[in-house]
């Protein structure tokens, strides 16, 4: 059977040795122990005993044996003829002497240290359940579950098979978990649900494009009307229906393979698919839609709060203060008089203050109305003493007109929760849209509890009093404010979000984790009560530490010379010792070229590098638009090349697109970068570009060297 999956490469190396030997695998894989020796001195001869251990060190090596069982590194050969006593590892040559002998030994060894054929009946139930499951509860691609399947093979001491063998068997089990899934997603789906979600690939007589699209576009700006078309884009999904597909069962990092296919895909090709699959595969991009729409929402509502509100709100109250201080000063001075004349009373009189004498020498140095105006200016312009930091809060109340069109829509809308600490701010998030358009609220109808600091006597205007009205406006931006705090400590969070959610909801309990822990212990295999999986790794535990010790000279360690050893420290326990490694002076040459190297290096711009590499590589023609299919290739758009590194540039430096725009250039306008983000970057483009680049960087001599 071809092994589509599979380069060359990886077929030519499996099972062989593909390079050079460590140190470290060489002590790993091929020291011979007490009971290795003691069998490998039954054969008689250099060449065979040498043979031997040979096989048995490839065996753990490679999981296999080979077909020539001397074609070995040289390093491999040295290894084991030095524990064997044995001068020269040439000897190697002379083992196929006998072409029966390395095939005995085979028996021998597997027969000694356990090892089973993949063609017993037993033993390939037992890995077609461990790929069937690791298929299931893992989105591995199948180079990946190719390799978990050696690792398993290896570790379980089965001999591995030959090449397509395996890739048939992890091309089955991928079929089957694809099957399992489409079957379990397709027989949850209403009639009247999938037909709803059959019309998201239609495109109606007055639009462009189907309604799938539309909802892949995510918000661009951060504005008040954009984000109630972010919570109507987000109540547009919800509406679907999918939320009421019950997906407990099915692992979710299956779900997000199949919705990212949704979303990759356009309309014509979803139209194509079976009616089976194509739901299936509707269902999950309709859900992977619904969670990046709350994100989506959350994520603009955390920059309209941050850029748009809390931020210049703080400028203009700073600016204020500043215009103010002048006249705060004068106050001050004013009232710093006063008190020092009262105080030079007090201390003229003792304790026996005469207050119509002092006041006649208070009016003396200041007048009435002048100390009256300067106790009227410090309490409008300083803080109350119970007042927290002056973060703008009455400068933010003036931009209410900003929230007021979404502020009833973000508890409609997005499903929050919250933890015990933010139970009381998410009740007044949800009372928020009974405030709106009101001329009087009182204060029975808001949550006192999250109004603090500063607010009070915003929301308050007479606390003493607490019949009278409040100020709906200032308590709607005080909470806002809250729940923007709230969302970034994950008090209150969204229920089933991928960037704003709950770390804690992600973890199976219950009935959940009950009926998806057979397939998650045996894809991990774990399926041994926890008792022996324990003393299992405490036995292997104690080998490796025991055969550490024994590995390392007792006369060095004793001298304090070996750079590894074990050291008894005054608790008793013995414990591994490093030395301290000596940093090796740079030679004056390094320095040198190093220098010298800094200044042949041209200074140019990150666009510039990225133009020039694609003029070698051509890797940005591998980012093409969302709407080609497998026969129409290439590019809508002219100067293709240039809007990609600019939007690349804007991505990974996290710049935005403000300092990449050049009014004047088509390529480099807002409009263009927006369009080429949304509809050319994704993740199958990315994984493509950068097939291309290390192509190109394996091919460069010193990459090869």
């Amino acid at each position: 059977m071809p092994v589509e999956f599979l380069s060359d490469d990886q077929v030519a190396v499996y099972g062989q040795f593909s390079g050079p030997v460590s140190r470290a695998e060489l002590e790993r894989f091929f020291f011979l122990d007490d009971r290795d020796l003691e069998l490998v001195g039954r054969r008689r001869g250099e060449g065979s005993q040498l043979g031997f251990g040979v096989q048995l060190g490839t065996l753990r090596f490679l999981g296999t044996f080979l077909d020539d069982p001397v074609t070995v590194p040289k390093a491999v050969a040295d290894f084991v003829a030095s524990q064997l006593g044995i001068a020269d590892g040439s000897v190697l040559g002379s083992y196929s002497e006998r072409p029966k002998t390395p095939y005995e030994h085979r028996w021998e060894i597997a027969r000694v240290y356990g090892y089973r054929r993949l063609s017993e009946p037993e033993t390939v139930a037992e890995f077609k359940d461990f790929l069937t499951a690791r298929a299931w509860t893992r989105a591995e691609r199948p180079t990946q579950l190719f390799d978990q399947g050696v690792a398993w093979l290896r570790a379980e001491r089965v001999l591995l098979p030959g090449v397509s063998v395996l890739a048939r068997l992890v091309a089955e089990a991928r079929g089957t978990a694809g099957d399992r899934l489409y079957s379990v997603l397709a027989q949850r789906v209403s009639p009247e649900l999938g037909r709803g979600l059959d019309g998201l690939l239609t495109v109606p007589a007055d639009s462009r494009s189907s309604g799938l699209e539309r909802l892949r576009r995510a918000p661009t700006r951060a504005s008040g009307p954009e984000m109630v078309r972010a919570l109507e884009r987000a109540t547009e999904i919800a509406g679907l229906g999918t939320g009421s597909v019950d997906l407990y069962e099915i692992p979710a990092g299956r779900i997000q393979v199949l919705a990212r296919q949704g979303l990759s895909s356009d309309a014509a090709t979803l139209r194509r698919m079976p009616e089976h699959r194509r739901w299936a595969t509707l269902v999950a991009t309709a859900g992977a839609l619904q969670v990046s729409a709350v994100d989506d929402a959350l994520d603009l509502f955390s920059v309209l709060m941050a850029t748009k509100l809390i931020g210049p709100a703080v400028r203009a109250s700073a600016k204020d203060r500043m215009k103010s201080l002048p006249q705060l000063r004068r106050a001050s001075v004013t009232l710093a008089a006063a008190a020092k004349v009262m105080l030079e009373c007090a201390e003229a009189q003792g304790t026996g203050l005469d207050a119509s004498e002092a006041w006649t020498r208070l009016q003396v140095a200041i007048s009435r109305e002048k100390l009256m105006s300067a106790v009227a200016t410090v309490q409008e312009l300083a803080p109350d003493a119970g007042d927290d930091a002056d973060q703008g809060q009455a400068e933010l109340v003036k931009r209410y007109a900003t929230v007021r069109p979404f502020v009833s829509m973000i508890a409609e809308t997005l499903p929050l929760a919250a933890t015990p600490a933010g139970t009381a701010l998410l009740t007044a998030v949800r009372g928020l849209g009974n405030l709106v358009g009101r001329k009087r609220v009182t204060r029975a109808e808001i949550v006192d509890e999250v109004v603090v600091g500063s607010w009070r006597r915003l929301v308050f205007p007479s606390p003493e009093s607490p019949e009278d009205p409040v100020d709906h406006r200032a308590y709607t931006l005080c909470v806002l404010e809250a729940l923007h705090r709230a969302l970034r400590r994950r008090d209150v969070y969204a229920v089933n979000s991928a960037r704003w959610g709950d770390p804690r909801a992600r973890l199976l309990d219950g009935e959940a984790w009950e009926h998806a822990r057979p397939d998650v212990l045996t894809a991990l295999r774990l399926q041994d009560p926890v008792e022996a999986h324990l003393g299992d790794l405490v036995a292997r535990m104690d080998t490796a530490y025991t055969g550490l010790a024994a590995r390392i000279q007792p006369t060095e360690a004793t001298l304090g010379t070996a750079p590894l050893r074990l050291e008894t420290g005054p608790d008793g326990r013995t414990r591994i010792h490093q030395s301290r490694l000596e940093a090796v002076p740079e030679p004056d040459t390094l320095t040198a070229l190093r220098d010298t190297v800094e200044r042949m290096l041209p200074r140019v711009d990150l666009p510039d590098v990225l133009l020039e590499v694609n003029a070698w590589t051509g890797y940005l023609n591998d980012f093409t638009h969302m709407g080609m299919t497998g026969q129409a290739s290439g590019s809508r758009l002219a100067d293709l090349a240039t809007s990609m590194a600019a939007v690349l540039v804007a991505e990974g430096c996290n710049l935005g697109f403000s300092p990449v725009i050049k009014q004047g250039h088509q390529a480099l306008s807002r409009r263009r970068l927006s369009h080429v983000a949304q509809n050319y970057l994704r993740s199958d483009t990315l994984a493509a570009a950068n097939a291309r680049l290390i192509e190109a960087q394996a091919g460069v001599p010193t990459a090869r060297a």
